[in-house]
C-alpha cells in the first residue's frame, strides 16, 4: 500500500542549530558566568524536562530552571527567557528539506511533524517559516507539550493515525533516534532513520542519508 503521510521529527531531521546556545553563552558572559555542559544540565533538570515535554509545567518555568542552574540571578530571568527562545529559533534547514517536502506535498503526500518539545505549534511553525518552510506545507503538527504525550508512546502515534484517518502501513516516520525508531516499527509504522553521516543500518530501521533518498523511498 502506498504511503499517504510522512511524519517527521524536527531537530537534526528538518533543521540544525548551526550555533547552539550562542545567545545564552553571550548572556552568561555578561554576568561573568560560564555555560554548564549540556549533559550536566540535562541530568540536573531531567524531571523538569520530562514535565515540560508533557505539558505539566510551563516553558517559562522550565527556562527559569535552566537559567537559575547556570547561576543567573532572579532579576536576569525575564530577559534570559527571550535569550533561550532566540537560541531555539536560530535554525537552518537540512539541505534539500524544503524543496523535497514541497515536491512530496504537491504529489499528494501529507507532510506532518511529530516533536517532543516544550514549544507550542505556533512558535515552531513560525520559526520554520522564517527558515524557509512555507507555513502551509504542514498538514499536521503534533507537539508533545500540547497533547500531553511523548514519542515513542504508542498513544502519541495513535493520535497521528486517527487525525490522518489512515492505517499504520500508510504512514512513514522519519527520525534520528534508533531506539525510538525501533519502537515505532513495532507499532506497524515504517521507521526511517535520517543519518547523513552514518552509513550503518542499526536497529532494523531503513536508513536515508539525504532528502533525495527520502523522495525515492516515498515515491520511487
Amino acid at each position: 500500500m502506498p504511503f499517504r503521510t510522512v511524519l517527521l521529527d524536527t531537530d537534526d531531521v528538518l533543521y540544525i542549530h548551526p550555533k547552539p546556545d550562542r545567545h545564552l553563552q553571550d548572556y552568561l558572559a555578561a554576568y561573568d558566568l560560564q555555560p554548564r555542559h549540556p549533559k550536566v544540565v540535562q541530568k540536573a533538570l531531567k524531571a523538569a524536562h520530562f514535565d515540560v515535554l508533557h505539558g505539566r509545567i510551563s516553558r517559562q518555568d522550565y527556562y527559569d530552571a535552566i537559567l537559575t542552574f547556570h547561576g543567573l540571578p532572579q532579576q536576569a530571568l525575564p530577559y534570559g527567557r527571550s535569550v533561550l527562545l532566540a537560541d531555539a529559533a536560530a535554525i537552518q534547514p537540512i539541505a534539500g528539506a524544503v524543496e523535497t517536502l514541497l515536491e512530496l506535498r504537491d504529489s499528494g503526500i501529507a507532510i506532518a511533524i511529530a516533536a517532543n518539545t516544550e514549544h507550542p505549534t505556533d512558535d515552531l511553525v513560525t520559526w520554520l517559516e522564517d527558515a524557509g518552510f512555507p507555513r502551509d506545507l504542514w498538514w499536521m503538527v503534533l507537539t508533545s507539550c500540547e497533547i500531553g504525550l511523548t514519542k515513542p508512546d504508542p498513544a502519541f502515534f495513535k493520535v497521528a493515525l486517527q487525525a490522518a484517518d489512515i492505517s499504520t502501513d500508510e504512514m512513514l516516520y522519519v527520525g534520528r533516534d534508533f531506539y525510538e525508531l525501533s519502537l515505532v516499527g513495532e507499532q506497524g509504522i515504517m521507521p526511517v532513520a535520517f543519518q547523513p553521516d552514518n552509513p550503518e543500518n542499526i536497529g532494523g530501521s531503513s536508513i536515508i542519508h539525504s532528502y533525495e533518498e527520502l523522495y525515492q523511498l516515498v515515491l520511487g
